[in-house]
């Protein structure tokens, strides 16, 4: 459901209309709920930004339309701005995008994990070749082991850490501790080992697509990084 959302809206890029997009973010939010208290009221914070998409929806069918009133107006990076708050949404749409993103290489890593690991034994055999290469066994053999805690961590450094002052961070990173585990995740999001490579693929792709075509529209706008000094705010 998630990856197919995502698909139809990439389609429509550059133009993305504002219904659609309202509706791919539908979709994406409830995915937050999966990944322990904290990311849940992050949750929340974005329904009430993806409520201001949804009241000019009718008036402004483009996102263009929505950016391009506020640009007017003067009014594109101020607080609860219906642009701002497009950009936060683009935010949380990268994060997804950088989460599945790391999950993936993971999968990818347990993958060559048992091919690494004949490498490793041939190394007992010597030579300085042999080793290397079993130097970059260990790597690999660590990447497969990565945990949903440290693909989240580097997903939000990268994605909605930027916007977040100290002390939110510093709250979003403790709750990183309340994160589930991979296996969990993948369940609870209906999900197999087997099938969640293939999904998660579709999902970067698609994010990536829908974030780089929002992205373009706030050219020329220095977005700022939240005033707040609690969460839940942005």
């Amino acid at each position: 459901m998630l990856a197919t959302q995502l698909r139809n809206t990439s389609k429509s890029a550059p133009n993305i209309a504002t219904r659609e997009f309202v509706e791919c973010c539908d979709t994406i939010l409830p995915f937050f709920d999966h990944l322990g208290p904290v990311f849940h009221v992050a949750r929340g914070e974005f329904q009430q930004k993806l409520d201001t998409l949804k009241s000019q929806s009718s008036d402004k069918p483009l996102l263009v339309d929505i950016v391009e009133a506020d640009r007017r107006a003067n009014r594109a990076t101020v607080k609860n701005s219906a642009t701002r708050n497009l950009h936060r949404l683009a935010a949380a749409i990268l994060f997804v995008k950088l989460l599945f993103e790391r999950l993936l290489s993971s999968a990818h890593a347990a993958a060559a994990e048992a091919a690494a690991a004949t490498t490793t034994e041939d190394a007992a055999a010597g030579g300085a070749a042999a080793a290397a290469a079993a130097t970059a066994a260990a790597a690999v053999a660590a990447e497969a082991h990565i945990t949903l805690r440290e693909a989240a961590s580097c997903a939000y450094e990268a994605a909605l850490a930027p916007f977040h002052t100290t002390i939110v961070k510093g709250v979003v990173r403790a709750g990183m501790l309340t994160l589930p585990s991979k296996e969990h995740f993948i369940a609870s999001i209906g999900e197999s080992e087997e099938t969640a490579a293939e999904r998660a693929r579709e999902v970067v792709s698609a994010c990536q697509e829908v974030h780089s075509s929002v992205s373009r529209l706030f050219d020329g706008i220095e977005m700022p990084a939240s005033s707040v000094w609690l969460w839940p705010r942005s």
